[in-house]
């Protein structure tokens, strides 16, 4: 298997600032203290191709909307995670997806989407 963790080091379009917040234990079904933490990581941000523009859904073509392929993964938005914020040129963007080829590549292919707070 190829490790392609280097390519993305090599093809950085720069090093970006990831805001991850980890949500607090439930105690008595309320949600306790959230926590966040900033780390740089190299990434290679691209814009969305047109195709792949289609394939999201409607409500979300009309959002700015990039690709990220990182050397370390990234978490997306669900039910019970709070999404990665990636700052880009001074805007923030969510993470909504990611795929993940750690085991095939060494990377993770994550779509980002200007956030909207």
């Amino acid at each position: 298997m190829s490790n392609l963790s280097e390519t993305v080091h090599a093809f950085a379009s720069g090093t970006y600032l990831v805001t991850r917040t980890t949500q607090g234990e439930y105690v008595k079904g309320r949600a306790g203290p959230t926590t966040t933490t900033n780390f740089s990581t190299p990434l290679s941000v691209q814009p969305m191709s047109g195709q792949e523009l289609l394939r999201l859904p409607e409500g979300m073509r009309t959002r700015e909307t990039l690709v990220a392929f990182s050397p370390v993964p990234l978490y997306p938005v669900t039910d019970t995670v709070v999404p990665d914020v990636v700052t880009v040129k001074g805007k923030k963007y969510e993470v909504t997806t990611v795929d993940d080829w750690s085991s095939l590549g060494g990377y993770w292919r994550a779509t980002l989407v200007r956030a909207e707070r």
